[in-house]
Parts: structure tokens; sequence; C-alpha cells
């Protein structure tokens, strides 16, 4: 061991090596099984809910002065769920009734697209 190194150095040589879960951001952070991302967000921050991750993790093996090396994920921008197109419904494209072909110009279909998805 070094001679003069601040304290946080000679004692993060015994810190406990944590990584937040998928699981984590799922319940814990975005508390949604479809509406989530692997990660905190800038409405999600990691200084929020890191303490929560921390004691999961550790649980009653924690100890105050203790060290923990915590690896985690974070965005520069919120996510987006749902309706990302706009208006009220989610863009829904019809399908051409069986046996009948589109016409290469004037699809319903093409014609629907366009339409919808903007």
């Amino acid at each position: 061991i070094s001679v003069g190194l601040p304290e946080e150095v000679t004692e993060s040589a015994g810190a406990w090596n944590l990584s937040v879960s998928e699981e984590f951001y799922k319940t814990a952070v975005w508390e949604s099984d479809e509406n989530y991302i692997v990660g905190f967000a800038p409405e999600k921050p990691a200084s929020r809910y890191l303490p929560a991750a921390i004691q999961a993790s550790i649980g009653a093996d924690a100890q105050e002065g203790k060290y923990a090396i915590i690896s985690y994920l974070e965005a520069e921008q919120n996510p987006i769920f749902g309706n990302v197109g706009g208006g009220d419904e989610p863009c829904r494209i019809p399908r051409l009734p069986r046996g009948s072909r589109p016409r290469p110009t004037r699809s319903p279909l093409r014609a629907t697209r366009r339409r919808c998805c903007r």
C-alpha cells in the first residue's frame, strides 16, 4: 500500500463492486415492465435511486464507513414511450383483404401509411 494516499483511495481497495441490474431499472426506477430503459435519465436521475440500489445489493451487510463502487447507465435525454407519431391513436396500417393485390401507385396501404405515420 502506498504512503500518503487519501483514505478514500486506500479504502476503495476493499469496496463492494456493484452494478445496477435491469430488474432494478424496470421495477424501482421506471416502475413498468414495458416502458423502461436500462438506465437512468434526466427525469429519473441516478442521485434519486442509487441509495436504494446500493441498499438492495448490500442489504444487511452494509456498514458505516464501508465504500461501494457502483456501475450504472444513464441517458442524456429522457426516453419517449408510447405513440411517437402524434395524435391520440397509435398508427395502424390496415391489412388488405385476402386475395387482393395493391395497385402500384394508388394502394390504400401506401396512402394510409403516408397519412398516418408522418
